[in-house]
């Protein structure tokens, strides 16, 4: 939640910076990745960009304009604050360039941006304000027909994305920024996975290098050294992606992930349930069909669990993903009433994924069951996210739970690492 040391920044951004004639500004959300203002105004007509000048990604700020959208990047968010900000923008730019008309109507306008550099001087996102209303927190309770109505717009919205054409400037895989004509071309994500890649499989080996790296910087993990772990790790990443990719039917087709396409990340016309908005790109990042399955649509149930996982509920919805749904469905548990707490199993609504398979299908958009490589691949993927879970990362959760529960992650982290390992021959 934004303080008012944010607060005043984000005055002293659009009044100072911007010169815009602001009469209320408040906040938006409890969004931990940026701090996210609705600015009022008086008046527009002296507005300015940071540079003076048009920016790449950006259209002219209509003058009758009297609501806006300014996002300030958290610096602690654990993201790469130099390139966020313009990576968000030039993934922007590419879905403007997209030949579904639906999908362009749910893109905001950006109207001016700045790179963050540091604490002092911080970037930013000014944005067209969209209409509607965030449904992400009251989704799980809404009636099963009610969520049907969202469930096939945002399979439209995942086929859209999924057949943007990626222009040939965008060369990697990665993320995207601006060259000097202002074209869209290859370049660090906000996720930090590193700069761009020249190939699918150098992607994952940037990832899981990445990802001993923090756990050489956790405490807890120290990097596996103490655990034999290392040696086995090292040598998987020598030679253990490589011997996958040469064996597993792998497309060379890029392809625009979202990174975080759901109910929270969307807009609604509290009425009719019609999606008024997309939005919270910075997660987005140049890979393939796969890997939209890897990081989006877990309110559905949708997210490819990994291959190894304690988990009975997750073991059930990774094989109904790809080999197909057993007849009769499971039954469903019941709904949480509260808040779900860390490390409680999934509460499976088997009708509502079923419904969301099955508008994939009907669209043509490739998903797990019809991606050839989604079994090996998602594995992977879940084994290099396991070498370092982010919450090793955060102090105030270690503390929380104590170190008893510490020590218990931790040996649950070390025996999926080392299934994956012996499963691979490592």
């Amino acid at each position: 939640m934004a303080s008012s040391t944010e607060l005043e920044l984000a005055r002293k951004i659009a009044t100072e910076k911007l010169n815009l004639q602001v009469r209320d500004i408040g906040p938006i959300g409890k969004g931990y990745n940026n701090f996210i203002f609705k600015l009022s105004l008086d008046d527009c007509h002296d507005f300015r960009s940071d540079r003076g000048r048009p920016q790449p990604g950006t259209v002219a700020l209509p003058p009758q304009t009297r609501e806006l959208i300014l996002r300030i990047p958290n610096p602690d968010a654990s993201l790469n604050n130099p390139a966020r900000v313009e990576h968000e923008v030039a993934v922007l730019a590419l879905l403007r360039s997209s030949e579904s008309q639906k999908l362009k109507a749910l893109i905001p306008d950006v109207y001016s941006w700045k790179n963050y550099v540091d604490s002092n001087d911080t970037g930013w996102i000014l944005s067209q304000h969209m209409q509607g209303t965030n449904v992400g927190l009251e989704f799980p309770r809404i009636p099963l027909e009610r969520q049907k109505i969202i469930v096939h717009q945002l399979a439209q919205i995942a086929k859209a994305i999924q057949d943007l054409s990626i222009p040939s400037s965008v060369r990697g895989y990665g993320g995207a920024c601006f060259n000097d004509a202002g074209e869209v071309v290859s370049g660090p994500a906000a996720l930090p996975i590193g700069a761009p890649y020249e190939t699918y499989q150098d992607l994952y080996k940037g990832l899981l290098r990445r990802q001993l790296e923090l756990s050489d910087s956790s405490d807890v993990l120290n990097g596996w050294r103490d655990s034999g772990l290392r040696d086995r790790l090292d040598k998987f990443l020598a030679e253990g992606i490589d011997a996958i990719f040469k064996t597993t039917a792998v497309s060379s087709r890029k392809c625009l992930v979202h990174g975080d396409l759901s109910t929270h990340n969307i807009l609604v016309d509290p009425d009719t349930f019609e999606i008024t908005a997309l939005l919270d790109f910075e997660l987005s990042h140049i890979a393939s069909p796969l890997e939209e399955y890897l990081y989006s649509f877990y309110d559905v149930h949708g997210l490819l669990p990994g291959l190894y996982t304690t988990d009975e509920g997750m073991v059930a919805v990774r094989k109904a993903l790809l080999d197909g749904f057993p007849s009769p469905l499971p039954e469903s548990p019941p709904l949480p009433t509260g808040p779900v707490r860390f490390g409680e199993k999934q509460n499976i609504q088997w009708e509502l994924l079923k419904a969301w398979d099955d508008e994939l299908a009907a669209l043509g958009v490739l998903r797990p069951a019809t991606i050839p490589y989604a079994a090996d691949i998602s594995a992977l993927h879940w084994f290099s996210q396991d070498v370092c879970q982010f919450y090793f990362l955060q102090d105030m959760w270690l503390e929380a739970i104590g170190e008893k529960r510490v020590a218990e992650e931790r040996k649950e982290q070390q025996e999926l690492l080392e299934q994956y390992l012996t499963g691979r021959g490592y």
